[in-house]
C-alpha cells in the first residue's frame, strides 16, 4: 500500500505517526523515538507530512522541509473534531490524517528561525510594555490614590473610581489601608521633580 500521507502527533520523547493511502485508510499507526522520526519518515519520500501547529512543529517543520517533504500545519481547532472515541496519541495522530485530506481545511507553513525570533522580540517588547504599565498605574493610582486627598471606592471594584494619573513623578508616603475602610482611602502625595 503506497502512503500518500503521515499525520504525526508531537510530543517530547515518542511520536505516534499514522500512515494513510490516497483512500484515507490507515497504513500503519505507530509509535517512533525522537531519534528514529526523521529515519523513519525518509521511507516514504513522496508523503505529505501532517501535524498539529505548535511550538514544537515549527521545528519539526523546517527539518522536514530541508528533506524535502511537503509539510502542512493544522491547527488544533481543526483537528479536534475528527478525534474519533478517547483521547489518546493514535486517535490523535489518525485525526491529524483526516483533518489534513479534507480540501478546504487552513494549513501554514512552518515559521522560519528569523520569523520566530521576529516573534519572540515582538512577544518580549508587548509583555515589558504591560508591565511597565501595570506598575506606572498601581504607583501613581496606589490603594486609592487622587490629588484631593481622599478617593472614594466602590467596595466591589478594585481600582478607585475616581483616580486619574497626573503628569510628572508622584511618591505616595503615607496611605490609610485597611478591610474595614471601603469608602474612602486618605492619602499624602508627595511630587519628585528632577
Amino acid at each position: 500500500m503506497k502512503v500518500t500521507l503521515i499525520g504525526i502527533d508531537l510530543a517530547k520523547n515518542i511520536f505516534q505517526t499514522c500512515g494513510v493511502n490516497q483512500a484515507g485508510k490507515a497504513g500503519f499507526n505507530r509509535q517512533v523515538r525522537r531519534a528514529k522520526l526523521l529515519s523513519s519518515l525518509q521511507q516514504y519520500p513522496e508523503a505529505s507530512i501532517a501535524m498539529e501547529a505548535c511550538s514544537g512543529s515549527n521545528y519539526w517543520g523546517r527539518e522536514l522541509k530541508r528533506l524535502g517533504f511537503n509539510v502542512m500545519l493544522i491547527p488544533p481547532q481543526h483537528v479536534k473534531p475528527f478525534v474519533k472515541g478517547n483521547k489518546n496519541d493514535r486517535n490523535d495522530a489518525f485525526a491529524i490524517c483526516e483533518a489534513a485530506r479534507r480540501p478546504g481545511i487552513t494549513t501554514v507553513e512552518p515559521r522560519s528561525l528569523s520569523q520566530t525570533d521576529t516573534m519572540v522580540i515582538h512577544r518580549i517588547r508587548e509583555r515589558k510594555t504591560g508591565m511597565r504599565t501595570a506598575v506606572t498605574i498601581a504607583y501613581l493610582a496606589g490603594p486609592g490614590s487622587s490629588s484631593s486627598g481622599a478617593a472614594s471606592r466602590s467596595p466591589r471594584s478594585r481600582w478607585p473610581t475616581n483616580w486619574r494619573a497626573s503628569s510628572g513623578r508622584c511618591r505616595i508616603t503615607r496611605a490609610s489601608i485597611g478591610p474595614e475602610r471601603k469608602t474612602a482611602l486618605p492619602i499624602t502625595v508627595v511630587r519628585d521633580i528632577e
